[in-house]
């Protein structure tokens, strides 16, 4: 089973049991994927952290819904924000410049985060 890095720590308990709550009654097809570039996400610390709880509780889930960006693509939006590395850029700078240049997919995978 794969799994991914946060893109931080989750901060609302109530966000969680929701989603553990909606996981265990429907399934992961429930739940938005989440944005990642290899196994670093840029989305879902939310929904990482309700996976990881239900997954506690003995249950089984299908793997996380992901959509995968491409290198070209997250360096190109660094490069916007004058940044060399993620790390350096403020993670939600970095997903609305993705938002603004993605389409299909990626852009509706990230619209959930405004």
């Amino acid at each position: 089973m794969k799994t991914y890095h946060p893109p931080h720590r989750w901060i609302d308990a109530d966000k969680v049991s929701r989603l553990v709550a909606t996981m265990l009654e429907h399934g992961m097809q429930a739940i938005p994927p989440i944005v990642v570039c290899g196994e670093i996400a840029l989305t879902g610390s939310h929904r990482i952290a309700a996976y990881d709880k239900v997954l506690a509780l003995g249950a089984e889930l299908d793997e996380m819904q992901t959509v995968e960006i491409e290198d070209e693509d997250l360096r190109d939006a660094l490069k916007v924000l004058d940044c060399e590395y993620l790390h350096e850029a403020e993670l939600n700078d970095v997903v609305e410049q993705l938002h603004a240049t993605a389409e299909g997919d990626l852009q509706a995978a990230l619209s959930d985060q405004f």
